[in-house]
């Protein structure tokens, strides 16, 4: 089965469809693969039966994400609300490459969801997706493991609208989240836009945000002058002088 996505046959197909059904767990993870690569939309159908199989629905999963066909949309989101946390990027890979407007509303409705599991499926998706304004809405969720998880994910992305909630994640009430900003705003697509919250944050309570403050302005800057804010500050405003 490994090999038959080379083949790229219907007779292939066919065969492999077959082997979906096959007692060996093996052979059906093989069988989803090959299916994959060949990329027959006739094994969208039977790839999403296959999302119920405890054996290898997650290799379904990934799969399906290949074909681009909206059917598996809602299969994937109903598969996503049953599995584990670790599972989650693994969908949320597969939903990103589908092109389905109805993907970020179904998502969006889950962020609201009493379900914690199910609301950390729709952050990393949404992530995967680059849906930066729905995944800000989490920095504000009642479980601080959805908070850090929406802060994690926006420090990994250069859109501005994510280096904006950055920027004002400084000033979070968590201080995980504060932690999380700076490495972000490394990202940012304008360093010039940050490095004034940047020495702000030198003042923070917790003595790891200043580290981390301290570690992106010298990785922007280029200048080091340790913890004194009001050295960066004097700095800063002879820099931007005409």
């Amino acid at each position: 089965a490994a090999a038959l996505w080379l083949i790229k046959d219907p007779r292939a197909v066919r065969f492999l469809l077959g082997l979906l059904n096959s007692k060996d767990g093996s052979a059906r993870r093989q069988a989803i693969w090959a299916l994959g690569a060949i990329g027959d939309r006739a094994a969208v159908g039977p790839l999403i039966a296959k999302l119920s199989d405890r054996e290898v629905g997650m290799s379904a999963a990934q799969a399906l994400g290949g074909f681009n066909d909206a059917r598996a949309v809602r299969p994937l989101i109903r598969f996503l609300k049953r599995t584990k946390p670790t599972g989650h990027w693994g969908v949320a890979r597969s939903l990103a490459k589908i092109d389905s407007p109805h993907t970020a509303r179904l998502l969006e409705k889950l962020l609201g969801s009493s379900n914690v599991n199910h609301r950390h499926g729709a952050v990393v998706c949404l992530g995967a997706m680059g849906k930066v304004d729905l995944v800000v809405r989490a920095l504000e969720d009642s479980e601080r493991n959805i908070r850090l998880l929406a802060a994690g994910v926006l420090s990994r992305s250069d859109d501005p609208r994510a280096t904006r909630a950055l920027i004002l994640a400084l000033k979070h009430q968590d201080s995980g989240i504060r932690m999380c900003a700076p490495r972000g705003l490394l990202r940012a697509k304008e360093p010039s836009d940050v490095v004034g919250p940047l020495i702000d944050a030198l003042a923070d309570e917790n003595a790891t945000v200043r580290g981390y403050a301290l570690g992106a302005l010298k990785t922007i800057t280029k200048k080091d002058f340790g913890q004194d804010q009001e050295k960066w500050r004097r700095w800063w405003e002879e820099s931007r002088k005409p």
